[in-house]
């Protein structure tokens, strides 16, 4: 069960080794998973995966379409689609085409802590729907506060979580 192990990969690599995880993922473990990855203090050099079409084009959308999954993704990770695999070649033939995902682990953001910039991300795309200030007024409802932040780092309040980039986002947990 790559849930179980996963948590333990620390003990098994030795910190100074590059390591590398591959596997067909089921779709109904792949947010967890990707997740448990993500949280590593050592990420893997590339995770190579195959998985439900639909997931891997939301791990690799980038703003204006960004979202939840493809923000905390993209704070670790390289995200691509390597190669569409139609669903009719699987037996038994699933009812949703596959995709294979390349993930190659990126250690640009040491300065900022995973755990709050995921927490940020949460309430970012919690409402999708709603501008970025009224998600941020979940948080604390100084709306003062969060228009002089948004003006500091030039981010529209205005805007949808979507057209957010990972350099704004961690740049917004830098001043909280």
């Amino acid at each position: 069960d790559i849930l179980k192990i996963i948590g333990n990969l620390p003990k098994l690599i030795p910190s100074n080794k590059k390591f590398k995880i591959v596997g067909n993922i089921p779709y109904y473990i792949t947010g967890r998973l990707l997740r448990k990855i993500g949280e590593l203090e050592v990420k893997p050099e590339i995770c190579v995966f195959t998985l439900q079409k639909e997931v891997a084009e939301r791990i690799c959308a980038q703003p204006p379409n960004f979202n939840r999954l493809s923000a905390i993704l993209g704070f670790w990770a390289e995200c691509q689609i390597i190669k569409i695999v139609p669903r009719q070649f699987f037996s038994p033939k699933p009812r949703v085409d596959s995709a294979i995902i390349l993930l190659k682990s990126k250690n640009n953001f040491k300065e900022v802590d995973f755990k709050k910039y995921c927490f940020l991300v949460n309430i970012l795309f919690r409402q999708p729907r709603k501008t970025i200030l009224n998600n941020l007024l979940f948080l604390s409802k100084n709306k003062k506060r969060w228009l002089n932040l948004l003006n500091i780092l030039k981010i529209p309040p205005l805007d949808r979580p979507q057209k957010l980039n990972i350099y704004q986002i961690i740049n917004l947990v830098k001043l909280i």
